[in-house]
């Protein structure tokens, strides 16, 4: 088989696939008395349906600040999400009210999920990517195990 052909039929078979998430251009930034701290500057990642995806990096390097901008549980002040956007499922986060992020969360928790950590971890994206009880919770959230 050609190799361009072989590209082709990759590409066809990820774009059939279901976006879940998808975070593009992400900016969170913390405004602090001692000046602007750009804790996540430019994230974009997608994840679709059925793949984990992990957030590796140095220690503060903004992968618990990423996870938790999805969520929107920055808090504020100081930090504020500038730019970017957060698509769920068809819906841009960004956008959504903070009725519909508390039912989005709520969902997500009604499965099983309890909390920023357990949530993102499904995702592959929870701040203790490293931790082989998240590499467990994953698998389980993907039905990878029994458990």
């Amino acid at each position: 088989m050609n190799p361009k052909s072989r590209v082709g039929i990759t590409e066809m078979l990820i774009n059939n696939k279901e976006r879940v998430l998808e975070v593009k251009n992400l900016r969170t930034y913390f405004y602090t008395d001692e000046g602007v701290v750009k804790a996540v500057d430019g994230l974009s990642y997608y994840v679709n349906r059925g793949e984990c995806v992990g957030l590796v990096g140095e220690s503060a390097c903004g992968k618990s600040v990423s996870a938790m901008s999805v969520l929107r549980l920055i808090p504020y002040p100081p930090g504020v999400i500038v730019g970017g956007e957060i698509i769920f499922k068809g819906e841009d986060l960004l956008q959504a009210s903070e009725e519909r992020m508390r039912h989005i969360r709520g969902n997500l928790h009604s499965h099983g999920l309890s909390g920023a950590h357990d949530i993102l971890g499904c995702y592959g994206a929870g701040p203790t990517a490293g931790d082989h009880r998240q590499f467990e919770g994953e698998s389980r959230c993907h039905g990878l195990t029994g458990a």
